[in-house]
C-alpha cells in the first residue's frame, strides 16, 4: 500500500487477494446492554458461548468477498488518481475508498443482513430472549428472508449502511495512509534495507496506524452505525385494530374497547435515514446516537490493527516470493492499469 516503503510496488491483484484474506467485519451483537462486560455475561449465561459466535458463517463469506472487491477497487483507482490525473494523496485516498466501499457493499450488505438477524434471535426459539426472527441455521435465515420478504430484502439498510460505511473507510483509508506516509517521509523508526536502499517500515508502524485509524473513524461514525442498525432490524408494527381483535371476543363493541383497553405502544418504526436520526435523537437524546461508541471504538481499533498488520506482511511475503521467483509482481498484468 505504501509505494515509497519497497523497491517494488505490489500488484492490483496482491492487494485484492491480501485484502480478502486479511479483512474481516465480524461485528458484536447489537441488543443493547449496559456496558461490554454485562453483554458477554448476559449473553453467555442466557444462551451459551456459541451464541457469540452468531452469523459467524455469512460474515466470513461476506467479509472475504467483499474485501477481496474493495482492496481491488481501491488500489486500482488510487494509482489511477495519482500517477495519472495527479490528484493529491489526501484526496485519492478519500474518493478511492468511497467507490471501493460502494462496490464492495452491493456484496457485504446481504451478508450483513443475514448475520445481523442471526445476532438478534439468539440461539434458536431461546424462551429467555425475544427476537422478532427465529432460524434453525444461516441457509434457512437465507430461505426465509427471501420467500418472507424477497430478493430487495437482502438491501434493507443500504442506504443507511453507505451514509455509515462510507465516511467511515474513507477516514479509516486516509488515516491510515497518512500516518504511515508521515512515518515514512520523517524516518520514524524506519529500518534502512541495504539491497533497495530504502527506509522500510515495520510491524510496529502497521499496528500503530491501524489501531489509530479504526478508533478514531469508528467513533466519529457511530451514530450512522446505531441508525443502520435500527433499519436493518426494525419491524413493520401491526395495525392496533388487528392487534385488539386478536385478543379480545368479536363481541364487545369497539367503543368499549377504546374507551377501557389502553393502546398499547408500539416500537417506533423509521422510514429512512433522517427520520431515523431524527427520531432517535428526540426519543433518546444525543447518548442514544452514541450507544456502544466505546466497545465499536475498541472493536474497529483492534480489527483495523489486525487487518493491516496481516494485510502489510502478506504483501511483504508476496513481493519477496515474486522477486525470487522472477516474477516481477506481475508486470504483464500491471502495464495494462
Amino acid at each position: 500500500m505504501k509505494e515509497g516503503a519497497t523497491s517494488i510496488q505490489s500488484s492490483i491483484f496482491d492487494a485484492m487477494l491480501c485484502g480478502g484474506f486479511s479483512g474481516g467485519q465480524l461485528t458484536t451483537s447489537t441488543i443493547r446492554y449496559y456496558s461490554l462486560p454485562h453483554a458477554f455475561q448476559t449473553i453467555v449465561k442466557e444462551e451459551g458461548p456459541r451464541a457469540l459466535f452468531g452469523g459467524f458463517t455469512a460474515a466470513c463469506y461476506g467479509a472475504f468477498i467483499s474485501h477481496s472487491a474493495y482492496f481491488l477497487s481501491y488500489e486500482f483507482l488510487k494509482r489511477k488518481l495519482q500517477h495519472e490525473y495527479k490528484v493529491n494523496e489526501t484526496s485519492s485516498y478519500l474518493i478511492s475508498g468511497a467507490v471501493g466501499d460502494i462496490i464492495a457493499s452491493l456484496i457485504y450488505v446481504p451478508t450483513e443482513v443475514l448475520k445481523t438477524r442471526l445476532q438478534l434471535q439468539g440461539t434458536f426459539k431461546n424462551p429467555s430472549k425475544y427476537s422478532q426472527h427465529h432460524y434453525k441455521s444461516t441457509l434457512d435465515a437465507l430461505k426465509q428472508v427471501y420467500s418472507h420478504n424477497g430478493f430487495l430484502s437482502f438491501y434493507e439498510g443500504l442506504g443507511a449502511t453507505f451514509l455509515r460505511d462510507i465516511p467511515m473507510i474513507s477516514f479509516q483509508f486516509t488515516f491510515y495512509e497518512t500516518i504511515q506516509n508521515a512515518f515514512l517521509r520523517n524516518k520514524i523508526f524506519t529500518n534502512y534495507n541495504n539491497v533497495t536502499k530504502l527506509h522500510e517500515l515495520t510491524v510496529a508502524h502497521d499496528m500503530f496506524a491501524g489501531a489509530v485509524a479504526g478508533t478514531l473513524a469508528g467513533a466519529i461514525t457511530t451514530p450512522l452505525d446505531v441508525v443502520k442498525t435500527y433499519l436493518q432490524t426494525q419491524k413493520q408494527p401491526p395495525k392496533l385494530a388487528d392487534t385488539l381483535t386478536s385478543v379480545i371476543p368479536p363481541s364487545v363493541s369497539s367503543e368499549k374497547i377504546s374507551n377501557s383497553v389502553p393502546k398499547p405502544r408500539a416500537p417506533a418504526f423509521y422510514n429512512g435515514i433522517i427520520s431515523a436520526l431524527v427520531g432517535i435523537y428526540k426519543t433518546e437524546g444525543l447518548k442514544g446516537l452514541y450507544y456502544g461508541v466505546g466497545a465499536r471504538s475498541i472493536y474497529l481499533g483492534t480489527q483495523s490493527m489486525i487487518m493491516f498488520v496481516l494485510y502489510e506482511n502478506l504483501l511483504r511475503h508476496l513481493r519477496v516470493y515474486r522477486m525470487e521467483s522472477g516474477m516481477r509482481n506481475f508486470d504483464e498484468l500491471n502495464s495494462k492499469f
